[in-house]
């Protein structure tokens, strides 16, 4: 019985590198969106309690608020 070959040998490196861009990538993502979660943090700190009230939110609650789609409670 004869078995044809239909991928040729660089296929696998390709994963492989494609797998390192993705990785890369993603860690870029995280460091600019940990970026922008601290300068949302910073800008509510800056807020007086007041400001917070308003907004429905508690001093101690902002970090909870700012990280609340990856929080679990």
């Amino acid at each position: 019985m004869a078995y044809i070959r239909t991928h040729a040998d660089h296929a696998h490196h390709d994963g492989f590198f494609a797998h390192i861009g993705e990785t890369i990538v993603n860690w870029f993502a995280a460091v600019m969106e940990s970026s922008s979660r601290a300068k949302q943090i910073d800008r509510l700190q800056s807020k007086s309690d007041a400001e917070l009230a308003q907004m429905g939110l508690r001093r101690d609650e902002i970090v909870r608020h700012v990280f609340r789609d990856r929080m679990m409670y």
